[in-house]
């Protein structure tokens, strides 16, 4: 690919990680569902995801929304790449229709971010193999879904995804709870792994900086997110909030890394439908569990 023309959909609640990427990656356009906006867009903003799809030739969607599947499919139909930052609410025939027409026009359909984008991940398993810290014992990981059922979903997702890189251990049972008051959602997922070690993800309902709060314990050492945080502090009139840097994002981080595969015509890995499948099991999970307002099993990957 010459030449790469990326546009953005993320809704306003994704505002400071659309201006961490516009810092690290020319923005040709963004469109932001809903009736919020952006505060100070980046670039210009466009009032549907239709004139993204001729001014730019790849669109990435940060965030999940309810016309997230149908516009993921227009895009690919109109010969425009697709990054999506987490998982489609597909069934087998909509995601085998979705990867026929990439594979027919010689598209690229990737999902991410994976954990090893995420720099803070990294920190993480880098001390975690270190002889001192032992083997995990529990991990607990606290991170914000914001508004929305699909939202939380993603979110969980991404927990699931690094704590089980984290435990290194195969995961063998997992329960799911969820509370919901109007748009927003609490979830917690207790995992319990082959080896003993136990994990609690919690997702709450708001945003805040792109790294968790994580706290893994060791049988020789604790390890916390807090300790291994490069973020700078800045004061507001909202109080003191933590400024990352673009790298700390792992959307930018991946994001880079893709463009820069598409530059050298290197084909992006499209995401396989054992995962979709496993990523709709927790949605079909996630809302038993809001439904019955009871934990709700959750088989393991």
């Amino acid at each position: 690919m010459a030449e790469s023309r990326l546009s953005l959909i993320a809704p306003a609640s994704k505002g400071d990680l659309v201006h961490a990427i516009a810092s690290s990656l020319p923005i040709t356009g963004l469109f932001v569902p809903g009736r919020s906006r952006i505060k100070d867009p980046p670039t210009r903003l466009s009032l549907s995801v239709d004139p993204l799809l001729v001014e730019g030739n790849i669109c990435c969607f940060l965030a999940p929304y309810p016309a997230l599947k149908r516009d993921v499919e227009r895009a690919l139909a109109s010969g425009t790449h697709v990054l999506c930052a987490g998982p489609l609410p597909v069934n087998r025939a909509e995601f085998d229709r979705i990867c026929s027409i990439g594979q027919h026009c010689g598209l690229h359909f990737a999902q991410g971010p994976k954990p090893r984008h995420s720099l803070l991940h990294k920190k993480l398993l880098e001390q975690r193999h270190a002889p001192a810290f032992g083997s995990p014992v529990f991990l607990r990981w606290v991170s914000g879904g914001g508004d929305g059922l699909l939202p939380s979903w993603w979110a969980v997702c991404r927990a699931l995804e690094q704590a089980a890189e984290l435990l290194d251990d195969e995961i063998e049972e997992m329960r799911l709870a969820a509370v919901r008051r109007g748009r927003r959602h609490h979830l917690a997922l207790t995992v319990g792994a082959a080896g003993g070690s136990t994990a609690q993800l919690a997702i709450a309902p708001f945003h805040f900086s792109p790294a968790p709060d994580i706290a893994l314990l060791g049988s020789g050492g604790l390890l916390s997110s807090a300790s291994l945080s490069s973020a700078s502090p800045v004061a507001t009139r909202r109080g003191f909030h933590l400024l990352p840097s673009p790298e700390q994002w792992p959307e930018v981080v991946w994001l880079e890394e893709c463009i820069n595969r598409m530059s050298l015509d290197t084909l992006l890995p499209p995401p396989t439908w054992p995962s979709v499948a496993y990523h709709r099991t927790l949605l079909n999970g996630l809302r038993r569990a809001i439904r019955t307002g009871t934990p709700q099993p959750i088989p393991g990957p």
